[in-house]
């Protein structure tokens, strides 16, 4: 999955490839987290989540989703490109062509609407204010597969103009062969059916053309920075809004906003399944970093303010405490437990910010450990780090790799992308970190931080020397 990039918030331009383990790193404020969120967008629009799947939107943004989905599905459309053609005596050729220029047509009418919805609801702002202050307007290229772009443009107007660009020649080809070798008609409109499956290959094609893309189209999760203290609100929020949502009518109380990624946090919270998925035996290593457990309260686990039980033993003896009162460490981890344990299926994608948060260097490398493990069973990564270790760590595993060290934990470097945002007068830029047998030869300002502290550190020893 290929995203292109330009004067989209802090980022001047940037392109990345998604892979199973992709990190991006950068400085503060240039735009990490907008690249994180934005590659969820993108992620949500995808075939599972845009038909069905598990989401976590509120009902409108919901509402609007189901609604674009339907759209595409309406035969009434087709058929009567149908009639008129069929009218005009048109050739099987000709026909399939003005049939797959219309669906192109809805699906770009249909994405206008849930593009403009979803970036406002992710971002927690309108479109315009995701512009680089530097331009009038921002460019958005998401490949699909190598034949298939969303392209997307957001302009001062608050206008989100979506346009598909694809093969038509190889998807016409494609559509033709379809047809003939399922021996559907196209001259009786009586039989729906036929048209009905024409409708639905077209749109499997455009939004999962090749199977490049299919490993990303499953379900998507999105853990913000910042997660120990909205688990300390959780309860407290919860409690606040569902009070307040009955005054609202008769006292003209307000409901100050959530951010869209907070808010979704807070549902996909809500929403823990008690039973685990095919990813709990491998999550049950962070209770190596936890040095603990971690568990739904009994009494309140089928309620919508289920508590979360931290417990530790201590001489044979367990001992449980509210997961408020444990340490940040826990309290950032859990969200990342919790996803990859209940939620996670094979080829899911969770987004992480920063899950480095709270964590010993010790821990940060006991964690990387794990995601390797997950990587190679198939789940896919997406973390923004400021951790020197875990990129260290990164490399330590391709070196594995690369070395044959089999037997350990490693990383394919084939499958891990590095991405850094560097500053520039005119905004962020994003370029490749290349990968070799040692992973990483050079990181980005982590490299200059520590040749600068070593520097230092050697003319403090000098004058010291000097000193004595």
């Amino acid at each position: 999955m290929r995203i292109i990039v330009e004067n989209f918030g802090p980022i001047r331009n940037g392109d990345i490839e998604v892979q199973p383990l992709t990190i991006i790193i950068g400085n503060n404020n240039l735009g990490k987290s907008y690249l994180a969120q934005l590659i969820y967008v993108f992620l949500t629009l995808t075939k599972e989540n845009f038909g069905g799947g598990r989401y976590y939107f509120d009902s409108l943004t919901r509402r609007v989703y189901v609604k674009a989905y339907y759209s595409l599905f309406d035969i009434d459309p087709i058929k009567k490109i149908l009639y008129e053609d069929r009218s005009n005596n048109l050739s099987l050729e000709k026909t399939t062509m003005n049939v797959l220029n219309d669906t192109i047509k809805r699906v770009e009418l249909s994405l206008n609407e849930t593009m403009k919805l979803t970036l406002e609801r992710t971002f927690g702002m309108l479109t315009d204010e995701l512009i680089n202050v530097r331009s009038n307007k921002s460019n958005i290229e998401f490949f699909l597969s190598n034949n298939v772009t969303i392209n997307t443009t957001i302009e001062k107007s608050e206008k989100v103009k979506v346009k598909i660009k694809c093969d038509k020649k190889k998807i016409h080809n494609m559509l033709v062969n379809f047809i003939k070798e399922n021996n559907l008609n196209l001259r009786d409109l009586r039989r729906t059916t036929d048209i009905e499956k024409i409708t639905s290959y077209l749109y499997n094609i455009i939004f999962a053309y090749e199977e490049d893309i299919s490993k990303y189209l499953i379900e998507s999760y999105y853990i913000p920075a910042g997660r120990a203290g909205l688990i300390e609100g959780y309860e407290a929020i919860v409690d606040a809004y569902m009070s307040l949502s009955t005054e609202v009518p008769f006292r003209g109380v307000s409901i100050p906003p959530l951010s869209g990624i907070t808010a979704q946090f807070y549902r996909m919270y809500l929403q823990f399944p008690s039973r685990g998925g095919p990813f709990s035996k491998l999550a049950e290593s962070f209770n190596e970093i936890f040095k603990g457990e971690i568990l739904f309260d009994r009494e309140t686990r089928r309620t919508p303010f289920r508590k979360i039980v931290y417990r530790f033993k201590v001489n044979g003896k367990w001992y449980p405490i509210d997961l408020r009162h444990a340490a940040s460490m826990i309290k950032e981890l859990v969200p990342i437990y919790f996803t990859i344990k209940n939620l996670a299926t094979k080829n899911s994608s969770i987004i992480i910010e920063e899950p480095e948060s709270h964590l010993h260097p010790g821990a940060q490398i006991k964690l990387l450990d794990l995601f390797s493990n997950l990587i190679r069973n198939n789940l896919n990564l997406i973390i923004t780090t400021h951790s020197d270790t875990i990129l260290r760590k990164m490399s330590l595993l391709i070196g594995n790799y690369i070395t044959k060290k089999t037997d350990k934990m490693y990383l394919n470097p084939e499958n891990v992308g590095l991405y850094w945002l560097e500053e520039t007068e005119k905004g962020s830029v994003l370029k490749n970190v290349p990968l070799s047998g040692v992973g990483a030869d050079y990181l980005p300002t982590f490299d200059d931080i520590i040749k600068q502290l070593y520097e230092e550190e050697v003319l403090i020893q000098e004058e010291l020397q000097m000193v004595r």
